[in-house]
């Protein structure tokens, strides 16, 4: 190993739970592409903005957090009982 254990469960969980807000913010980034989409004309490359997958993946991360946390915590379990 080239860090101790501990270290690598943090940073571990720290990028699981980056991971899971970005995935769970691409619901939010599919809606501002279709509103624009449907409702401003406006085609796929013009309307997807770097900023929405930033907002979405905090919207996420606030709103969603317990549910971001138990995924989290499920993921730990499993690569603790797999080493």
């Amino acid at each position: 190993m080239i860090f101790p254990r501990n270290v690598q469960d943090k940073v571990t969980k720290y990028l699981l739970f980056i991971q899971h807000s970005v995935s769970l913010s691409c619901f939010y980034v599919l809606e501002e592409v279709a509103w624009d989409y449907f409702f401003n004309n406006i085609t796929w490359p013009d309307s997807f903005n770097y900023m929405d997958v930033v907002y979405g993946t905090l919207f996420a991360f606030v709103f969603l957090y317990r549910s971001i946390k138990q995924m989290v915590g499920e993921t730990m379990q499993k690569m603790n009982k797999t080493i």
